[in-house]
């Protein structure tokens, strides 16, 4: 019966996929990209979600219910400037999605992350990325990513990471500066500090249960270039102090 009900959703999926034809031609059957992929269920089992690629390079996020098979379009990006990555459920009625973005500034091209908070419904959308100020003294490329979707006792929190910029103004109102974690609330988007920045740390993993265990810390040479090695930290359970874990160099991993 499992299997049915997944054939019957990508099929329902397909047909629903506007402006993705059947490619004749090997060479764009090819070529193209996947018409449906990360499918996942909501933690109460009655809909799941869905990406589902558009005519061009447009995305669409769909959700669908699982007993009836209608479907609905929550949200679409058009590929260009913006780019839905990913999707997932924060809880069974509310989606976070992963958008990444290219800007040009001059002559160069940057790109940035952001996630967005949005109801399976399609209402409600708020930026769950911290926003910057208007001091800040620099651009925020790091938008961000969840660890956990179970960031406290009751589960109506994430936790996930967070590129700090401090203000460029010399005042006092937000000097953290670095990588950390924040703890937030993906409804009424409140927020708070997890993990204080640290200018080094690349990477955070959490044990699923709402504690960060490992960082990953990167080492700056003189001229604050990154070292080609992470320095991986664990922290004992229930223990808040940093212990040598590991160090990775290139392909290679020493133990400490």
């Amino acid at each position: 019966m499992r299997y049915g009900m997944r054939a019957a959703m990508a099929l329902a999926l397909c047909c629903a996929a506007s402006g993705v034809g059947a490619q004749s031609d090997t060479a764009k059957a090819f070529g193209a990209r996947e018409r449906v992929w990360g499918v996942k269920l909501s933690p109460d089992g009655l809909h799941y979600l869905a990406l589902v690629a558009m005519k061009g390079v447009a995305t669409s996020v769909v959700v669908g219910d699982v007993a009836t098979g209608t479907i609905q379009r929550v949200t679409a990006s058009n590929g260009a400037p913006e780019r839905l990555t990913d999707c997932q459920w924060a809880n069974s009625s509310r989606l976070v999605c992963g958008i990444a973005i290219a800007k040009r500034d001059g002559r160069q091209l940057l790109g940035f992350s952001r996630l967005i908070a949005i109801d399976a419904d399609g209402k409600n959308i708020k930026l769950l990325t911290a926003r910057t100020s208007d001091d800040a003294s620099g651009p925020m490329q790091n938008g961000g990513r969840v660890i956990d979707w179970f960031g406290n006792e009751t589960g109506s929190t994430i936790l996930m990471t967070r590129q700090f910029v401090p203000d460029g103004s010399g005042g006092s109102a937000n000097s953290l500066h670095g990588f950390g974690v924040e703890r937030v609330d993906p409804v009424t988007m409140r927020r708070t500090t997890f993990e204080r920045p640290r200018l080094e740390a690349e990477e955070y993993i959490s044990d699923g249960r709402g504690t960060v265990r490992i960082m990953g810390t990167r080492p700056e040479d003189v001229v604050g270039y990154g070292k080609n090695r992470m320095i991986y930290t664990f922290r004992r359970k229930g223990a808040r102090d940093w212990m040598p874990l590991s160090i990775v160099t290139g392909d290679s991993q020493t133990r400490c």
